[in-house]
């Protein structure tokens, strides 16, 4: 998992993090393989750690693998530049 510089601190004070555990939900751990600075305010985006999507797996089951309306999740694409909307 890749924690933000708050989330950091705030679970492992000011030790390095790299490599350390975090236990969610009681039952799993996770290991922290990054740091990020803090989301801006005036981002979409709101979160404290982000895990690979096969990860989440584990903690809500297979709901969003079998569902195309799973709520929370977005999507993102890289378009090459110079690409018309047409295109896309």
């Amino acid at each position: 998992m890749v924690l933000t510089e708050s989330r950091a601190k705030k679970y492992f004070g000011d030790t390095d993090v790299m490599g350390k555990v975090l236990k969610v939900d009681e039952k799993f751990n996770y290991q922290v393989t990054g740091i990020l600075a803090d989301v801006p305010d005036n981002s979409h985006l709101d979160f404290d750690f982000l895990a690979s999507f096969t990860s989440l797996q584990k903690l809500i089951g297979g709901y969003m693998f079998n569902n195309w309306h799973y709520p929370t999740m977005y999507t993102y694409a890289k378009i090459p530049s110079p690409t018309s909307i047409s295109d896309v």
